[in-house]
């Protein structure tokens, strides 16, 4: 009875594999822009690495060698093109640098290029407000040294630009929209911490 699986199944209940899984939504949040999130072959190409139902070992060889590179690939452009428009205009999509600076004050001086930001991501923003909105959030993440995990760079670049602009948004005067979907966002960091199977996540 001595074994990994028989360790983490006293650990951890089962999680959900339903589709209403918000976890499925963080590993299709970078895809590429015309992919359908919401099809049943999406489901599937997650699920079959992580659920044990299926033959782990098959679907996590065909992730290395197929969808890895298609996976991180198409959404290397908008992660340069961020960089750029960053480089150019200082970070103001986090509260970064001095202890002292003006978050708020920056936000609102940097508007051209938060909204330029704003527009190259809104594919990946509204795919954001659907993790959030999810019912459920549970990783599912299997207990495996060679476990795969979603683009967790690209969740930080737009969670971060997701703050930012919600921020500008109550700076602007909607402050109870704005404000409401910063609480929001708190409250599903929680509840990714809460159900998270990896340190890195």
């Amino acid at each position: 009875t001595s074994s990994l699986q028989s360790l983490v199944d006293s650990i951890w209940a089962r999680p959900s594999f339903d589709k209403n899984n918000g976890y499925y939504r963080m590993w299709s949040l970078t895809e590429p822009v015309d992919a359908d999130i919401e099809s049943e072959e999406m489901f599937l190409k997650y699920r079959r690495m992580h659920d044990p139902q299926f033959d782990n070992d098959k679907y996590l060889k065909e992730w290395e060698q197929t969808f890895k590179k298609e996976y991180h690939g198409p959404y290397d452009k908008f992660r340069q093109k961020r960089r750029e428009i960053l480089e150019k205009n200082g970070t103001f999509d986090s509260w970064s640098g001095s202890s002292i600076r003006d978050w708020a004050s920056m936000i609102s001086a940097k508007k051209e290029a938060l909204l330029e930001l704003k527009s190259l991501f809104q594919v990946f923003l509204d795919r954001y407000q659907k993790l959030m909105d999810s019912e459920i959030f549970e990783d599912f993440t299997i207990a495996r040294i060679d476990a795969t995990i979603p683009n967790l760079l690209g969740w930080l670049n737009i969670a971060r630009l997701y703050n930012t602009v919600h921020m500008l948004e109550a700076l602007e005067g909607n402050w109870e929209k704005g404000v409401s979907h910063l609480l929001d966002h708190i409250k599903f960091t929680k509840k990714v911490i809460k159900n998270s199977r990896t340190i890195i996540l």
